[in-house]
Parts: structure tokens; C-alpha cells; sequence
């Protein structure tokens, strides 16, 4: 036996769901419930309830999505649940003779439930004619359980011998199906059981004196129930597989739509519970109680609650099959919770994960955060698949492509030459630069060099003059010369050579 979980989609009407198929099928019933259509809005759409959303509502407000109507009904409608209608309301009307041309034989279906001659809402044959009849036509065929007559209140008189039939053909006599008749004592509004399916509603007076035969009433209301209800209000629902059920006992004679049981098909089947059987419980033993849901034995693994209608803490989604710890939530900013529905994750998936509950990966198309990074725009080297969080090329980029994902273009050959040329003119200008600071270098050196060279040739050429001066007698120590004497030191130009200064001094 596998407990393995199929889905299959499938379309009630213009909402989808699941059938869910477990332990070789032997539960499949998830799809038939009223509220899995539509997952985003939980309910059928405005103006319809209950199973596959087939009901109408036909009340002016509170109309709940699961269990019809709880406010006011329409006109012409009447019941808990406003699943009542009054199929003679405005229908074609006629009478044998008429009081007045002006009381028209349609005030008897205009809707309005005053029973007094003088608010203008009642009919009036003829006095002193016999067989007086009144009729009205529903326009097709139906079945009808019950009618009602509301009788004048301000004059009692008529109200005995008026019987009522119904018929698929015309009917101005006292022939047809009879659903009942008056008396003097009958009250102000008088039920009859039809039971019997009928396109004419006659009220026919057997009196064929000439005396008082006029016929006056101010209402007549044919009900029906509306298909798939049944008993005396019509808030009694029944859920036939094949046509509506007996409208008096919600008998179906064809069988039960999935998930319902019973003669009437109105019992909810082991497993669910509530409105319509709306809400399926998981006991672990036995099946709960179809009105409250109540598990008395415990719940089934991954489900929680009174009812074992809610998921762990743990697990999420329409069966609470999933494990939170799948999902590929951005924790980043914190730990993500996990929506019992959904599983959606707080903050978004992590990279390579789509939402809503991040346990899909990207396409192989895309990747990265939010899967909207595409494939095709990488430069990969051959054919790679595209890691689908990453994107990375594990066989390395295309030529001039670099980084994980080959996206990011490398530099050029034109502009390696050009960045060459750019280091070699850079390279020859220091060369350059260095060579110029050698030489002023060079030069400054040789300047000074030259000033040496002046200055060696004075020194000797002083200690020469003091040697023959001393050997001429002349005194060593005296450093002055005679007044308005020339001093040829002070003639000495440091620039002329030295041997022409030593000429100079010596006269030679």
C-alpha cells in the first residue's frame, strides 16, 4: 500500500481544485467540498453557496458563501433560507366575469398581502353569475406541494364553497386535480397540499343559482422549493446525484452526490462535518462527529485541533502534508514563519527558489534571487547547465569573459597595446629624468673641481716668493709693505692662469 499523494486539476464550473487521491485512491472526496473552489477568496462567488456553488441566493443581504442566505428575501421569495419561491406571482391572469372592469383579475398575484377590498389588492366577479371561476397560468409545468389564499378580512360572506385545482391545460371547470376548498369557517389564509405537478391554478364556485355567486379573495401564492431543497420551507437541503429530490420527503431516487449519505442524501459522510459537510476532520480513530467535528480518539500525524482540522506547528498546506523544514526561506533578517495554507515564506526565498512557499526551484531558464536572472546571458565555455541558485559555469567563460557567471567582460587587446605603450613612454621618461639628474650632477661637480684647481697654484706660488725673499734678507715676519707701495697679491686675478700671475709678481 503506498501513501504516496497524486494531484490532478480539475474544473467545477469556473473554479479549480484538487482531488486528492491517497493509499491507492481509496479517498478521494477533497474536490466535491464547497470550500475548495477558488483558494484565493475561500467562497463562491457574490450571489451563490453552498455545494459546487449551485444555489442562488435570493436574499437582499447576508448571503454566507457555505450556508445561504440569513437576511431578508427577495420578492416573491420566502423561507429561512429564501429557497421559497412564489411561481404565481405576476403570472397571466383571467375570470369568468368581473364586479367592476376596474378590479382586474391580476390584483391576485400582484404581491401585495392587504385583505381589505379597500386598499385595492382584491378580485371581484360578478353578482348573480353561476360557475364563477378565477385562473392563473404559471407558464410551464412544476411541481407543486402547497398554495395559499389569503381571503378578504373585511367581509367574510364568500369565503365557503371555492375549491381549488390544478392542471397541465387550460381548466375553467371543476375538473383537474384537486387541491383542496373553503368554508365559512376557513381562516384568513387558507393552505391546500397540491402534490401534483401543474401549469394552471383554477378557484372554481359551484353555484349555478343566480343569487350571491360572486367570488372575491385578495391573494394566491403557489410555492415551490428551489431545486435541491425540500419539505414545507424549503430550508431543508438535499444533494442528488442525478435531478432533484422529492420536494416533500428529499428522497433521491438516483443516488448521492460524493461526500453525502442518507435516503435524502443529506448526511455528511465519515470524514467531514459542518454546513454542507464543509470541513473534514482527521481522527486518528474513527470517524468525527458530522455536526461538530469532535475527534475523540485523537488526530491523525500532522494534524492538530479539536476538530483535527488544523496543521502542526510543522506542516502546512490543504492536507498537511508538507514539511515546513522544505521550504528555502530568506532567513537572513530573521526566522520565517510557516502559514498553515500557503507555507509562504516572510521575507522571500533564498536564491534559486520561487515563491510562494520557496520549494520550487528555477526553471532552467533562469536563476539567482527571484529567479529573474537568465541563462542565455552567460558566457560559458561550451554547453553548461545553469545551476540554478548560482548560475555558476563550471567549465570556465568564453575569451574576453570573466567572474562566476561569465557576465563580466575582461579588458580588450586594443587597449592592452595601448596600456604598453603607455608603461614604455612612461618607462624611457624616467630614464629620461634620471639621466638629466646625472647630469646637472655631473656638471655642478666639475664647477667645483675647476675653483680646486685655482686655488693649489696661489698657495705655491706664495711659498716660493717667501723662500727668495728670505733669501734676498727680506724680513719673514713682516707682513706689510712701504706706503704708496703696490701689493702684488692684491693684482693677483684668480682667473688669468697661474703662471701669469707669478709673472706678475716677479717681474720675470
Amino acid at each position: 500500500m503506498t501513501s504516496e499523494l497524486i494531484y490532478l486539476t480539475t474544473s467545477v464550473g469556473s473554479n479549480q481544485c484538487c482531488q486528492v487521491f491517497s493509499y491507492q485512491c481509496d479517498f478521494k472526496r477533497f474536490c466535491d467540498l464547497p470550500f475548495a473552489k477558488l483558494e484565493s477568496t475561500g467562497a463562491c462567488t457574490p450571489g451563490t453557496y453552498g455545494l459546487d456553488c449551485s444555489y442562488t441566493c435570493h436574499c437582499t443581504t447576508n448571503c454566507n458563501g457555505v450556508t445561504g442566505c440569513s437576511g431578508r428575501c427577495q420578492r416573491g421569495w420566502s423561507g429561512p433560507k429564501c429557497n421559497k419561491e412564489n411561481i404565481a406571482l405576476d403570472k397571466g391572469t383571467s375570470q369568468s366575469s368581473y364586479w367592476k372592469t376596474r378590479v382586474k383579475s391580476s390584483r391576485a398575484v400582484d404581491g401585495s398581502l392587504q385583505t381589505r377590498f379597500g386598499d385595492h389588492s382584491c378580485i371581484h366577479t360578478a353578482i348573480g353569475r353561476p360557475f364563477t371561476w378565477w385562473q392563473v397560468d404559471l407558464g410551464s409545468e412544476l411541481y407543486i406541494h402547497k398554495l395559499a389564499i389569503h381571503l378578504r378580512t373585511d367581509s367574510k360572506s364568500r369565503r365557503k364553497g371555492v375549491t381549488v385545482y390544478s392542471s397541465v391545460a387550460e381548466n375553467q371547470t371543476n375538473t383537474g386535480h384537486l387541491c383542496g376548498s373553503t368554508t365559512s369557517t376557513s381562516p384568513d389564509v387558507t393552505w391546500m397540499t397540491c402534490d401534483d405537478t401543474a401549469r394552471y391554478i383554477t378557484l372554481y364556485r359551484n353555484d349555478s343559482s343566480n343569487r350571491d355567486t360572486a367570488m372575491t379573495f385578495c391573494e394566491v401564492q403557489v410555492f415551490v422549493c428551489v431545486a435541491g431543497t425540500f419539505g414545507d420551507d424549503c430550508s431543508q437541503f438535499c444533494h442528488c446525484r442525478d435531478g432533484p429530490c422529492n420536494y416533500v420527503t428529499g428522497e433521491c431516487s438516483g443516488g448521492c452526490k460524493p461526500n453525502w449519505t442518507g435516503q435524502t442524501c443529506s448526511v455528511c459522510v465519515a470524514g467531514s462535518f459542518g454546513d454542507d459537510c464543509s470541513q473534514l476532520c482527521h481522527c486518528r480513530d474513527g470517524p468525527c462527529n458530522y455536526v461538530t467535528g469532535e475527534c475523540s480518539g485523537g488526530c491523525n500525524p500532522n494534524w492538530t485541533g479539536q476538530t483535527c482540522s488544523e496543521c502542526d506547528s510543522e506542516h502546512y498546506g490543504p492536507l498537511c502534508e508538507k514539511p515546513c523544514s522544505d521550504r528555502h526561506c530568506d532567513e537572513s533578517r530573521g526566522k520565517s514563519s510557516c502559514n498553515k495554507t500557503s507555507g509562504r515564506c516572510d521575507n522571500g526565498c533564498t536564491a534559486g527558489w520561487n515563491e510562494p512557499d520557496c520549494t520550487k526551484g528555477c526553471d532552467s531558464k533562469h536563476y539567482g534571487v527571484n529567479c529573474e536572472s537568465l541563462c542565455e546571458d552567460r558566457h560559458c565555455n561550451g554547453e553548461q547547465l545553469c545551476h540554478h541558485e548560482l548560475g555558476y559555469c563550471n567549465g570556465g567563460c568564453l575569451t574576453g569573459w570573466t567572474g562566476l557567471t561569465c557576465v563580466e567582460a575582461v579588458t580588450g587587446p586594443e587597449d592592452n597595446r595601448d596600456s604598453i605603450t603607455i608603461i614604455a613612454v612612461s618607462v624611457v621618461a624616467a630614464i629620461l629624468f634620471v639621466l638629466l639628474i646625472a647630469s646637472v650632477l655631473w656638471h655642478f661637480r666639475s664647477r667645483n673641481s675647476q675653483r680646486k684647481n685655482v686655488a693649489r697654484p696661489f698657495i705655491s706660488c706664495t711659498s716660493r716668493d717667501r723662500t727668495e725673499a728670505e733669501a734676498n734678507g727680506l724680513d719673514s715676519g713682516s707682513d706689510y709693505v712701504n706706503a704708496g707701495q703696490t701689493n702684488e697679491y692684491e693684482q693677483l686675478d684668480v682667473l688669468n692662469s697661474p703662471q701669469n700671475d707669478y709673472d706678475k709678481i716677479t717681474g720675470v
